[in-house]
C-alpha cells in the first residue's frame, strides 16, 4: 500500500494541536482560503480516519500547486480513500508532485511506470524517475535503481554503478542494499572481492532484521572471516 506523509512537512507551521473543540473554526478560516487550517484539517480528518473529509482538503490543497498535497491526494487515489480508487487519477497528481522535485513522489512514480499501474509499464520512465529521487538521496530509490544496473534491465548493465548505489543505501540503513552489497563485496562485484567487507554489511543486514543476511553471515564466521 503507498503511504501518505503528513501535510506539516509541506512547510506549514503550527502552533497548536488540532482538537475537536477546534474542527468549526478551522472549517471557517479553510472555507475563507487559509492554507493552514486546511492543512490543519487534512491531518486532524487523517488522524480521525475520516478519508472523505481528508480528501476534500487535500485535494483544496493540491489544487493550489502545494507538492506535498498532491502527492498525498495520489496515494489516496492509489488506496481508495476518501474516494473511488483510480491509478490513472494517482499518476497525474504523483507526476504534478514529481514535478516540482518532491522526492516521494518521484519514487512512487517510478514504481508506478515499472509496474503499469495507473499507466502503460515503462521501465525507461521509472528510471527516470528513481533516478531523480536517487539523486535527493532517497534510499529506496537508490536501491531499485541500483538492481536496474545490477541486472542491466533497460539500462547498460554496470555493476560499479550498481555497487556505488547499493552503498549509498545501504549507509542509510536499507538492509536489502546492505545485503546486496555485501554480496558483491563476496563476489567481487563492482569492487575488489573483501569478504571482511561482505561480513561486515551481512551482519549489518542481518541486524536490520534480514534473515537470509544472517545466514551468510554465519557461513563467513564459519570460514575464519
Amino acid at each position: 500500500m503507498f503511504k501518505k506523509i503528513s501535510i506539516l512537512t509541506a512547510g506549514f507551521l503550527l502552533s497548536v494541536s488540532v482538537f475537536a473543540s477546534d474542527v468549526q473554526d478551522l472549517i471557517q478560516n479553510a472555507e475563507n482560503g487559509d492554507v493552514v487550517a486546511q492543512a490543519n484539517l487534512a491531518d486532524y480528518y487523517h488522524n480521525q480516519q475520516d478519508y472523505i473529509n481528508e480528501f476534500y482538503w487535500t485535494e483544496k490543497l493540491a489544487n493550489q500547486g502545494f507538492a506535498t498535497s498532491q502527492f498525498n491526494l495520489g496515494v489516496m487515489y492509489n488506496n481508495g480513500l476518501g474516494v473511488h480508487q483510480d491509478d490513472a487519477k494517482a499518476v497525474e497528481w504523483h507526476t504534478k508532485s514529481a514535478s516540482q522535485n518532491f522526492v516521494l513522489a518521484q519514487f512512487n512514480l517510478g514504481n508506478m511506470y515499472r509496474n503499469g499501474r495507473g499507466v502503460e509499464k515503462d521501465d525507461n520512465k521509472a528510471i527516470e524517475w528513481w533516478s531523480k529521487s536517487a539523486q535527493q538521496d532517497f534510499e529506496k530509490a537508490q536501491y531499485n535503481l541500483a538492481g536496474m544496473y545490477l541486472r542491466g534491465e533497460s539500462v547498460e548493465k554496470d555493476l560499479n554503478k550498481a555497487f556505488e548505489l547499493y552503498q549509498k543505501s545501504a549507509l542509510q540503513g536499507n538492509p536489502k542494499a546492505q545485503f546486496n552489497l555485501a554480496s558483491m563485496y563476496a563476489n567481487g562485484d563492482g569492487v575488489a572481492k573483501n569478504r571482511i567487507k561482505a561480513k561486515e554489511w551481512f551482519s549489518k543486514s542481518c541486524k536490520n532484521s534480514k534473515q537470509d543476511a544472517c545466514e551468510q553471515y554465519e557461513i563467513l564466521e564459519s570460514q575464519g572471516y
